[in-house]
């Protein structure tokens, strides 16, 4: 650590807990107003990004990792609309010609970790949806994998870039929606409740964009199996956080989705969510469900 950090960090111990998460962007991370988006620089790398906006509309699917997407026949289930694929879950694109449209990755660990993975799934995607911490390791790393990629920066409220940690509070009509325990919030500005899984943070970044249809599929939240293989397989702890933070946050966001009208399905062979929180379908029949010609099993 230098100088420049090491006072850094002591000038974060001075203005308090509020902001003591700059510390993971350090004094070289800078990003400046430029047009509709943002100029994001650390140190003498830079690139553009674009804030996360709404404009979209219909329905998205949001690939998990899930074991149970390799029980999934056929192709057409992430072919028919927008997909939203989260980490290392790009490899179902694998060995295809097809891009799916955006690329949600907001674990750095994952990056630093699985670097070759991660690059992969940039080449596959329209839009690369990031952290500052994320776009801060690419630009550390190596800024030239993005190439003239779109890039849409948002914030998480655990680690607001450039902000105090924000209040929580329950204000439906500004996106943000908050019971004493669970957050779950569509609103850019307030930043999106990550929450133990990037799962739950695709549902409200998905909704955000402006999609009322929610598709799941590989939402299965039992254990550390993936559906695909890794070299160096990335530890989970949904089995130690399922119980206290992940099904309660669900159960709140499903809540939040009821309010604001938002359709959200379960199309996942097998998951441990109940279907009380989002209603299972089986894969081939998503459009019958969203289109109201049949109802959901148990």
């Amino acid at each position: 650590m230098d100088l420049a950090e090491i006072l850094y960090r002591g000038y974060l111990l001075f203005r308090g807990r509020q902001y003591w998460h700059w510390r993971y962007y350090g004094p070289s991370y800078r990003v400046t107003e430029d047009g509709s988006g943002y100029r994001v620089s650390s140190g003498k790398v830079s690139c553009r990004a674009e804030r996360l906006v709404r404009g979209e509309s219909g329905a998205i699917s949001i690939i998990c990792s899930g074991p149970s997407v390799a029980d999934i026949k056929g192709e057409s289930f992430f072919r028919n609309r927008p997909s939203m694929v989260v980490n290392g879950s790009h490899s179902i694109y694998r060995g295809t010609d097809e891009v799916f449209s955006y690329y949600l990755v907001a674990d750095v660990g994952f990056v630093r970790r699985q670097w070759k993975n991660f690059v992969e799934g940039v080449k596959k995607a329209r839009s690369l949806l990031v952290d500052h911490r994320v776009l801060k390791e690419v630009l550390e790393t190596d800024p030239d994998i993005l190439g003239d990629k779109k890039v849409v920066l948002f914030d998480q409220v655990k680690r607001p870039f450039n902000k105090p940690l924000p209040t929580p509070g329950h204000v439906p009509e500004q996106g943000l929606f908050f019971n004493g325990l669970q957050e779950f919030s569509i609103n850019p500005d307030h930043g999106f409740a990550g929450v133990k899984t990037v799962a739950y943070l695709a549902l409200q970044v998905s909704i955000a964009l402006g999609y009322d249809q929610i598709v799941y599929y590989g939402l299965d939240l039992g254990g550390s199996r993936r559906f695909y293989e890794e070299e160096s397989p990335e530890k989970s702890m949904i089995d130690q956080d399922y119980e206290q933070f992940i099904e309660p946050h669900f159960a709140w966001g499903a809540d939040a989705c009821r309010t604001l009208g938002v359709k959200v399905v379960n199309a996942s062979p097998y998951s441990r969510l109940p279907a009380s929180i989002f209603p299972r379908v089986e894969p081939g029949s998503v459009e019958e469900f969203l289109n109201g010609r049949i109802i959901a099993r148990d």
